[in-house]
């Protein structure tokens, strides 16, 4: 089940990413602060890492924003019945401190070094 998350990255599109976000996973970056209930904002939500273990903590709700288009893919892939079911909201922009347009810089070989900045 922990895998299912992945079924629709492209490793080759996506370099070392894999192995890099089950290795958060396995280490428990995101610690355990999420209580049953909660609605949860995964800024820059990648292709869901977070989002994921946030649903499985109890979040009511995850709004995952994210701009990167091959990323959305994945994350409409990867969770389409929560988002059915209105669990999780997608949010394709970026995050900033203002109001502003950014140029997304896309990396073709690897989609979580996309950047808005250099």
């Amino acid at each position: 089940m922990e895998h299912a998350l992945w079924r629709v990255l492209d490793a080759h599109a996506s370099g070392d990413a894999l192995i890099y976000d089950l290795a958060e996973q396995k280490r428990n970056i995101y610690g355990n602060r999420i209580r049953p209930g909660d609605v949860v904002l995964d800024a820059g939500a990648n292709i869901g890492v977070f989002t994921r273990k946030a649903l499985w903590a109890g979040a009511s709700k995850v709004v995952a924003i994210e701009p990167a288009p091959e990323n959305l893919e994945c994350l409409q892939r990867n969770f389409a019945a929560e988002i059915a079911d209105g669990r999780v909201v997608l949010y394709p922009k970026g995050v900033w401190d203002k109001d502003d347009v950014l140029k997304l810089r896309v990396d073709p070989t690897d989609s979580a070094r996309d950047t808005f900045v250099e």
